[in-house]
């Protein structure tokens, strides 16, 4: 697949109240700070790194999109509970200088 740079972490959930389907988005950044790329994905998907280095580009993106995730971990994350994640980009660009993860949705449950 090329050069493959993964950005992965942990979401803390900081409301009073149960979410879920949380989204990650991933930046990669270059000089100037200029956006190289940008690429999304839900949280509680994560993938070992056989499966980085065996599944196709579209298995990949296709995994890390269930918004349920990994055995529904992404269904319902209770105040202050914690859920992985895992944002990947391939064929990286050259330049970049930093990646900078961002929560960009959450649904909350009632």
């Amino acid at each position: 697949l090329g050069a493959i740079r993964v950005l992965d972490g942990v979401a803390v959930n900081n409301a009073d109240y149960p979410i879920s389907r949380v989204l990650v988005k991933g930046t990669i950044i270059g000089e100037d700070s200029k956006i190289l790329g940008e690429q999304t994905s839900y949280a509680g998907n994560i993938l070992t790194d056989e499966e980085l280095a065996n599944l196709s580009e579209e298995e990949i993106k296709k995994i890390l999109s269930r918004p349920e995730g990994n055995n529904n971990t992404n269904d319902k994350i209770m105040p202050n509970g914690r859920i992985p994640f895992m944002v990947v980009f391939i064929n990286e660009p050259p330049g970049v200088i930093k990646i900078q993860p961002e929560i960009i949705g959450a649904e909350r449950l009632l």
